[in-house]
């Protein structure tokens, strides 16, 4: 099994209303990179149903 890919930095994705696609998510555990997608909390559960937790973080809502 392949490595997994440690970036320099780390990787943030946001991310609204596309759960189903997630097109750079995807790609990126392909490689094996890891990231986080950045949700609004009325979403967690959509992505939840496509991703695991440990790659989804809740945006502030002081920045919404």
């Amino acid at each position: 099994m392949p490595e997994t890919t440690r970036p320099r930095f780390p990787i943030y994705i946001p991310s609204k209303s596309r759960a189903d696609t997630g097109l750079t998510a995807r790609f990126l555990d392909r490689i094996r990179v890891p990231y986080r997608l950045v949700v609004e909390k009325q979403q967690w559960s959509d992505y939840r149903r496509n991703f695991p937790a440990s790659s989804l973080l809740v945006l502030d809502a002081a920045y919404q």
